[in-house]
């Protein structure tokens, strides 16, 4: 709440957020939501995941015919590398930044689930790490 915008909107959905899904009574815990954080991918829904890059190309509603075949293949060349790499054994390495990012996560969740830290102060941490800006 301390982060939170100084509107009467923002506050009811604070609110609503801590209610239902950080509180140790709320109606969705995170047992529902969260799970131990284990380096893979933001979805494992490849359907979700490929729309959602599809979907970021496009600048307007209703493009253009020949700027959505150009876009179809674009993304056709970019599998066929990634095919070709695979065949080919080419090891992908992560980022320094995203191998930082991951053990802190892991270290803030070993911390959670051993109860060294509580529910609150694991998202305010997690929040100030992993956002680009501070939020307190």
């Amino acid at each position: 709440m301390a982060v939170a915008p100084d509107t009467a909107v923002s506050f009811i959905f604070s609110d609503y957020i801590l209610e239902n899904y950080i509180d140790s009574n709320c109606n969705f815990p995170p047992i529902l939501w969260a799970f131990e954080p284990n380096g893979n991918p933001k979805t494992t829904n490849n359907a979700e995941s490929f729309h959602k890059h599809y979907n970021s190309q496009f600048y307007t509603p209703h493009p253009h015919i020949h700027q959505v075949i150009d876009i179809l293949m674009q993304i056709q060349s970019e599998t066929d590398l990634k095919i070709n790499s695979i065949k080919n054994n080419v090891i992908n390495y992560k980022r320094k930044e995203t191998v930082h990012k991951e053990e802190y996560l892991q270290d803030m969740w070993n911390k959670y689930k051993n109860k060294t830290i509580d529910r609150l102060t694991f998202i305010k941490n997690n929040g100030n790490k992993l956002h680009h800006t501070n939020l307190i």
